[in-house]
């Protein structure tokens, strides 16, 4: 995979991921006014462990999926990469049973686990998407092995929207049933969903065999490789990537054991205690996660675009990737960090209006993790990428020591409260990203190239925070609502960025000419 068919494929999956961020996030917004607080307690009991179990029995598959396909491909093993899509699907098929069983049948034990049984019927709704999801995840990963984001980005937007519309609709008219029904309405939701998403990339697959079955039976592979030399090589890859996957929720749940317990012990009283952690945990997260939707869609394209040049020894365009790769996620990363920051009182005011200043500096604390976590999701997926799926993880756990040694101790003084939270979570994230920095460095020797990857990012995202806050103060004086002048300022911000990528370096042209909306904007701007 190229520059130009990596850098398109990443695009097709922001755009995707950005889309169904935005979806799961108006979600909640009318659900909430639907069954109310004690309702959502219902659906969010039940939804986290969904989350939770899917992500044990498939994270890591659909990555190592994409792995092998991608170095089979690129040896012209078109007959093996198809096995291990076969394999893959059967074994994800198995996982899937086995979780729909658990939850269909086991959902009063799980209720009763999760101390409320009104939870039951919101984990019964979502057995029927935790039997779909993972074989869809062998989809998603044998077409990402292949370079060909778009089926990916199709199954998920269709998920989405399936899950929004029909969870609102079946929440609606359940209510006059119950709360609890009515949020298993909504949970259902998901298990449409993944119907919808199975149906659009089978169909997908299906207009894809033929050129599927041409490829294999054009080549010539003389030995082909069995199916458990195959199989353990998947694990050998996807487990690691499943420990790692867990480590961000455990540190989640070890901020929701200790910083309630750590704010008490330095004199606050628990509503105030619990105030401030819903404010970090369920207010800023949310904001500083949405970032996320398009960095991480960096992270899927990189390992098949790593893993075919690390098979075949073409390191001259692996570190090109990954160079790529790393200023594209500073590009991304580093104007959101700067705009959070210089608007997290006005942000946070706009969208939860009843909340104290408090949460402003709370978002402020936790702005910089934006980077953090954009370089993290990327240097991961590279060391995954060349078959080091551990050292992310050790990385992590190593980290994870720091972050709960600095929010024990620093959380309890008054003057820090919550925001020492957010510190620990900065200071891990920068010990497992130079952790993860310096393995890149000595297993692939790649010259970062600091000035484009780095500094012209950062360049480019200080001055669009100057625009940004200059035009929210000035805009605050002739405009009586704060929510427009935030919004006006976040446009012009948008705007001045856009120009500085385009006439200041952020963008080359060949980089714009490899997309088909690149091409048009690159035939105004680069006229001969």
């Amino acid at each position: 995979m190229n520059s130009q068919t990596f850098l398109a494929g990443t695009m097709i999956l922001a755009i995707s991921n950005l889309f169904v961020k935005i979806l799961g996030s108006i979600f909640r917004i009318p659900l909430g006014n639907l069954i109310g607080s004690d309702g959502i307690g219902y659906y969010q009991t039940a939804y986290p462990l969904y989350v939770f179990v899917l992500a044990m029995s498939t994270s890591g598959m659909p990555t190592a999926i994409s792995k092998m396909v991608a170095e089979r491909t690129k040896l012209k093993k078109y007959k093996t990469a198809h096995k291990i899509f076969k394999i893959s699907l059967l074994l994800l098929t198995c996982m899937g049973i086995l979780s729909f069983l658990l939850f269909f049948f086991g959902a009063n034990l799980l209720a009763k686990f999760l101390n409320d049984e009104n939870s039951y019927y919101s984990i019964k709704a979502l057995s029927l998407a935790l039997l779909i999801v993972p074989a869809v995840n062998a989809f998603k990963g044998y077409f990402q092995g292949r370079s060909n984001m778009l089926p990916t980005s199709l199954s998920q937007i269709s998920e989405q929207f399936v899950r929004v519309f029909f969870g609102l609709f079946l929440a609606y008219i359940l209510i006059p049933n119950g709360k609890p029904i009515a949020a298993a309405g909504a949970a259902f939701g998901a298990s449409l969903g993944a119907v919808i998403a199975f149906f659009v990339i089978i169909v997908i697959y299906i207009r894809q065999n033929s050129k599927i079955q041409k490829e294999i039976n054009m080549c010539n592979e003389i030995l082909e490789e069995d199916s458990i030399s195959l199989l353990k090589e998947m694990m050998s890859i996807a487990v690691p990537i499943i420990i790692g996957s867990l480590v961000i929720p455990l540190m989640n749940t070890i901020d929701s054991k200790i910083i309630k317990d750590r704010l008490m012990s330095g004199g606050f009283s628990y509503q105030d205690a619990n105030s401030l952690f819903g404010q970090y945990s369920g207010m800023a997260a949310t904001i500083i996660n949405l970032p996320q939707a398009l960095t991480v869609s960096i992270a899927y394209s990189i390992v098949p675009a790593i893993s075919e040049s690390y098979v075949v020894k073409e390191m001259k365009k692996l570190r090109s990737n990954i160079v790529l790769g790393t200023r594209l996620s500073n590009l991304i990363a580093m104007p959101c960090f700067f705009g959070v920051m210089v608007l997290s009182k006005p942000i946070m005011k706009l969208l939860y209006p009843k909340e104290p200043d408090s949460a402003g500096s709370i978002l402020f604390a936790m702005s910089f993790t934006i980077v953090l976590i954009a370089l993290l999701q990327t240097f991961t997926a590279i060391l995954q990428a060349i078959g080091k799926p551990m050292i992310p993880v050790i990385n992590l756990f190593i980290a994870s020591i720091f972050k709960i040694v600095i929010t024990y101790f620093i959380t309890p003084v008054p003057s820090i409260n919550v925001k020492g939270a957010a510190i620990g979570t900065a200071v891990a994230y920068v010990i497992a990203m130079i952790l993860d920095y310096i393995w890149i460095k000595k297993l692939l020797d790649v010259n970062f190239k600091i000035k484009s990857s780095f500094a012209v990012p950062f360049l480019m995202s200080l001055i669009m925070a100057i625009f940004v806050r200059v035009s929210y103060v000035v805009l605050s004086m002739v405009i009586p609502s704060s929510k427009i002048s935030t919004l006006l300022a976040i446009m012009i911000g948008g705007v001045v960025y856009v120009f500085e990528l385009l006439f200041m370096g952020g963008i080359s042209e060949k980089e714009l000419m490899s997309t088909s909306i690149g091409r048009k904007i690159a035939s105004r701007i680069y006229k001969k």
